[in-house]
């Protein structure tokens, strides 16, 4: 999990109400967890781990 080291960022509730992620909001529901703060480019890297992991 990548986490910040300070406590700058943006929390899930942020990410989902932003017009830059309305289309991954699904993603950002899966991927983010509700009592965490992150950067955009935490939340891109999360984004992008998870389309790239394989189908079990």
């Amino acid at each position: 999990m990548i986490k910040s080291k300070t406590k700058a960022g943006f929390s899930k509730e942020q990410f989902l109400n932003s017009d830059s992620y309305a289309d991954k909001r699904d993603l950002l529901q899966t991927v983010l967890k509700d009592d965490e703060k992150y950067t955009a480019e935490q939340a891109d890297k999360l984004i992008s781990a998870f389309l790239k992991k394989e189908a079990k």
